[in-house]
């Protein structure tokens, strides 16, 4: 059945709501955090660069789904009735937007307005971008386990998760103290993401005994879960170096990995016409 993942989606969705995340809960940080906790210089840079990195990988892999790339402009003919189309334009202005928001933190490293306005612009555009990436799926109506509110709820809880989780991994790797809203965010992305997998798994043909749900679950659940309650005990920091926050990020993300693939492919070994 692994052909039925369709690996570029799987990517696709995962890297961009990753990237989305990102921008939110460091914005979310530089706003909260307070003048002598929020980054300046290399450090905002960095962790610019690699929640911007996350989005632009997704949206490059969305790319490899496409049937025949030559003619990609056609997706961008009916935004009065595809959800597709829409997508498609809100991610050209959601990058638009996250590059200027990643160049003027290049060009300004501190927490000054113009970083925190773009900020906030592109997490809105991407949040709203989003809503027609879920649309896409939800209003299929012969697919029940697309059609349901998990979709939402899963989507929008992974962006949460893995983008506060990712700030949260960062600041620790950078010895600095975190503004108190990223566990918050935190928090609400894994239940979020607790609330998509009961509601998926009461409905018939959710296969319940995959091994990628067992790993979202040990992987995602379990790692966030653990991650939040360092937090909260505040017990995360000094002693968390670049190689652990790198490692403990890749169990965070394959979980999430897993779990798309499972959404994708309880469906797609269905109806393998897609």
């Amino acid at each position: 059945m692994s052909n039925h993942y369709e690996f570029p989606l799987v990517f696709f969705t995962t890297f961009s709501q990753w990237g989305i995340g990102g921008i939110l809960a460091l914005t979310c940080h530089q706003a909260f955090a307070g003048p002598e906790n929020a980054l300046q210089g290399k450090s905002l840079r960095i962790a610019a660069v690699l929640v911007w990195v996350a989005l632009s990988f997704g949206t490059l892999a969305s790319v490899a789904h496409i049937g025949s790339p030559f003619w990609f402009y056609r997706g961008f003919n009916n935004p009065g009735s595809s959800w597709l189309t829409r997508e498609a334009l809100l991610f050209m202005v959601t990058n638009g937007v996250a590059f200027l928001w990643l160049l003027s933190c290049w060009v300004t490293p501190t927490a000054s307005r113009r970083n925190l306005l773009l900020g906030w612009l592109a997490a809105a555009c991407g949040l709203v971008t989003l809503a027609a990436m879920t649309m896409i799926y939800y209003q299929l109506k012969i697919h029940p386990l697309w059609r349901t509110p998990a979709t939402w709820l899963g989507f929008y809880g992974t962006t949460l998760l893995m983008g506060f989780a990712t700030v949260l991994l960062i600041l620790g790797a950078m010895k600095k103290t975190a503004a108190g809203i990223l566990k918050w965010g935190l928090g609400l992305g894994w239940l979020l993401v607790s609330a998509a997998l009961i509601i998926r798994f009461q409905i018939p043909g959710a296969d319940a005994t995959s091994y990628l749900l067992w790993w979202q679950i040990l992987a995602t659940l379990a790692g966030a879960g653990i991650l939040l309650a360092l937090h909260v005990g505040r017990r995360l920091g000094s002693n968390w170096g670049i190689a652990a926050s790198v490692g403990y990020m890749a169990v965070l993300f394959s979980g999430e990995f897993a779990g798309r693939m499972l959404y994708y492919g309880n469906v797609m070994s269905r109806a393998p016409w897609f």
